[in-house]
């Protein structure tokens, strides 16, 4: 069986991978005002470690969820059609592999050991949440939102780890990466519960505990709505505290705004394209928070 390389890319979900990348980038280069040029190794194999495990989990996600994707998404289908289970398995495995061994290069070089295992522990809970806990009520929504918060903590972790002066010359880094993490978690947390309605069809056929499966599509709704709230408070907060003018202007005009818009799109939503099209909303606007890096420092 030929590999296509659009499959693999597809698989690996490349655009999800570039996101992290970037993330961690314009959180070391505008947030901890870290230029790549001084830290080449440090940045480079830290995201290239974060990228390779995220795609792994991506894998693993895809090979446990066969017979669900069979529903939920037949015309989408990679593992099994144009890469075969032993193939994805080997990828899986080998990603893995590179990126708890650059994570532990890292964790050397700044003399943490423990770094690496970080990495590991990361590969754990991402096997655990394919196969047990986006099964069950919540859980995997709240971890996978968890892990979706952790590449802006790896980098400000290197380098806190490596030297804290480095860290503690910004006066406002722990309030804004606490702001980034808080923000990717909530996003997350929304989409994922978003996914598990638009996924309830062949999560109900595989016997899944999902929040809509377990308590509706109404109550869903309602969750995402309050969790929204939640957000859009700490939002407020934010930009209340944030002494930067550019920037509480970007986050009233493309932030509050989109998720204003959303809001009200999620209170009309009832069919499966309705939830799919929110669930695209919800990553422009994580991508937006994203880029509102550039205006710190």
């Amino acid at each position: 069986m030929l590999i296509n390389g659009k499959d693999i890319l597809s698989l690996l979900r490349w655009k999800n991978l570039l996101i992290i990348a970037l993330t961690q980038w314009l959180f070391s280069h505008f947030v901890l005002n870290i230029k790549w040029i001084n830290f080449p190794y440090l940045i480079s194999f830290t995201i290239i470690a974060t990228v390779f495990i995220a795609a792994a989990g991506n894998i693993i996600n895809d090979y446990l969820d066969i017979e669900i994707d069979k529903i939920n998404k037949p015309n989408q289908q990679i593992i099994g059609n144009t890469i075969t289970k032993k193939s994805a398995k080997y990828l899986y495995l080998t990603l893995n592999i590179l990126g708890i061994l650059l994570g532990t290069i890292v964790g050397i070089t700044i003399h943490s050991y423990w770094f690496g295992l970080l990495f590991l522990a990361v590969v754990f809970l991402l096997f655990l949440y394919s196969r047990y806990f986006k099964r069950q009520f919540l859980i995997g929504n709240i971890v996978v939102s968890i892990l979706s918060a952790l590449p802006i903590h790896y980098i400000w972790l290197v380098f806190y780890l490596s030297d804290k002066s480095i860290i503690q010359t910004q006066p406002d880094n722990l309030f804004y990466l606490i702001f980034y993490m808080s923000f990717a978690f909530l996003m997350s947390l929304i989409r994922e519960i978003i996914k598990d309605i638009e996924d309830i069809d062949g999560d109900r056929e595989n016997y899944c505990h999902t929040l809509p499966i377990k308590f509706g599509i109404t109550t869903a709704k309602m969750t995402t709505a309050v969790i929204f709230t939640i957000a859009s408070i700490g939002l407020a907060i934010a930009i209340d505290i944030i002494s930067l003018q550019f920037l509480r202007y970007y986050f009233q005009i493309f932030l509050i705004f989109p998720m204003l818009l959303t809001f009200l799109f999620l209170i009309k939503a009832k069919d499966k394209k309705d939830f799919k099209r929110m669930s695209i909303y919800l990553k422009i606007i994580m991508l937006l928070g994203i880029m509102s890096m550039v205006l710190i420092n």
